[in-house]
């Protein structure tokens, strides 16, 4: 079987029992498959070839769908229907282990990625290296995977502004070590779970941390326009950046997840928040989150960076906040609930629920509620929150 080739059968495609590997002739990916319906690949191995074959690649630009833009991936599926990818192993690929685009009826069960992902030219991550679903792909799963060592994001989805929605998605029960970007990301998407996913180590090693590119480290990610979404019942664990960026989250909860972390401060270069509200796609207004039930242990800063409208924040625990101690500004770094007017365009808060919440930490009995102008504080309704100080910082 020749790597690289494109694979076309009347009926079906089934790819199974095979050990494959990246070759210099491979183009695309090691299996690029396009324009299928029925597809099934399992029990495959796949090595891409990462220590013979790398070089450095720039973030994909100018609205060219990843699949296009990269070559050497591990899989490709493009504008195919009906696919499953199961019990496959990839190891050492120089761009996506996974790339599916424009498809529908997808499933990715019990994959385990390995030490995957290229570099850009300052020797910083590109996102490559995991499993990404992008360009209005709708009706998929990505369920029971193992990735380690995943230089850019772990899972996620993209589509550009002008590209339609990915749709009605499932990331649920992966275990993630190790990523150099976001563990799960969800972008420009509607109706995705992200559930009881296991997560490790995100924004490691530091070194190729993108912060020129504002990409810094995310348990769970989100961008463009998301909602009707639901993040639950995740577990995140050394977070060398944000627990959740929810930037174009609107309509939808974050429930019962838990991020933790144990390591010095000196472990968590590119720390941030825990939570973070925002709205930069044009397409998005920050409004109607459910932030609630979630426990956030050891935040080097702050606890949760707010504005919008119909937000209802509840029982939430936030313990051992700002651990760095951070006196200065901005405020919000200092701050447990930070409550500003907006970012790129004014959205202050409006009807928002604030009750029964629990921030421990460095000065958080006076600091628990800062507001960004006091005229914001009408906006927030607040009973029942318990703020106290822990001392010193750890």
């Amino acid at each position: 079987m020749r790597m690289g080739t494109v694979f076309t059968l009347a009926l079906a495609l089934v790819i199974e029992n095979q050990t494959l590997e990246a070759t210099p002739a491979t183009g695309r990916a090691v299996l690029d498959i396009r324009n299928e319906t029925r597809v099934r690949i399992r029990n495959v191995t796949i090595d891409g070839g990462r220590d013979r074959l790398q070089r450095r690649f720039p973030i994909a630009e100018n609205g060219t769908p990843f699949i296009d833009y990269y070559p050497l991936h591990a899989i490709a599926i493009d504008r195919s229907t009906d696919v499953l990818i199961e019990n496959v192993r990839i190891r050492k690929a120089v761009n996506l282990a996974i790339v599916v685009a424009r498809s529908a009826n997808v499933r990715i069960r019990n994959v385990v990625v390995e030490d995957s992902g290229s570099l850009d030219f300052r020797g910083r991550n590109n996102t490559t290296g995991g499993i990404l679903i992008e360009e209005g792909t709708v009706d998929f799963e990505i369920r029971d995977c193992r990735l380690e060592r995943i230089r850019g994001n772990a899972i996620w989805t993209h589509s550009y502004t002008t590209s339609p929605r990915n749709a009605r998605g499932a990331i649920v029960n992966n275990e993630i070590r190790t990523v150099g970007r976001d563990a799960i990301q969800v972008g420009h998407a509607t109706a995705i779970v992200v559930a009881h996913n296991l997560v490790r180590e995100v924004g490691y090693p530091a070194a190729i941390v993108d912060v020129e590119n504002e990409g810094y480290p995310v348990g769970i990610d989100t961008a463009g326009n998301v909602d009707a979404s639901s993040y639950r019942d995740n577990r995140l664990f050394e977070v060398n950046g944000k627990c959740f960026d929810l930037d174009g989250f609107h309509d939808g909860n974050v429930s019962c997840n838990l991020c933790v972390n144990t390591r010095e401060r000196a472990a968590y270069p590119h720390a941030n928040l825990a939570v973070l509200f925002n709205d930069s796609h044009p397409e998005s207004e920050s409004r109607n989150i459910v932030l609630d039930g979630n426990t956030f242990d050891g935040m080097i800063y702050g606890a949760a960076f707010i504005y919008g409208h119909g937000h209802r924040i509840e029982n939430n625990r936030f313990v051992n906040v700002n651990r760095a101690g951070f006196d200065g500004d901005p405020a919000y770094l200092r701050a447990g609930f930070y409550f500003a007017a907006g970012l790129l365009r004014p959205n202050p808060p409006r009807n928002i629920i604030l009750r029964r919440n629990t921030v421990e930490g460095y000065r958080m009995k006076e600091r628990c509620l800062l507001f960004a102008d006091e005229a914001l504080r009408a906006g927030v309704r607040a009973s029942d929150n318990h703020c106290r100080d822990t001392g010193t910082p750890q």
